[in-house]
């Protein structure tokens, strides 16, 4: 093996903390896309979220990070 075959292997070490790296910044993201959809149900009226099946009880929960649970 020649020195220029060692640099071009990938290092096991660096595998991991890239995974970490991705899924947080993964995470991040939806977290801004997920509260930017809450500010924007939030801004409905009561009558446009029941059109769509919702109660301002729902999105306040959804807002809090409470999961939506139905008793129907």
């Amino acid at each position: 093996m020649t020195v220029l075959d060692q640099t071009q292997l990938p290092s096991p070490s660096l595998g991991r903390p890239w995974r970490s790296l991705r899924g947080a910044v993964a995470t991040c993201l939806r977290r801004r896309a997920n509260q930017r959809d809450y500010r924007h149900l939030a801004a409905f009226s009561d009558h446009e979220l029941r059109d769509i099946g919702l109660t301002r009880h729902d999105v306040e929960c959804a807002l809090a990070g409470h999961p939506l649970r139905r008793n129907h």
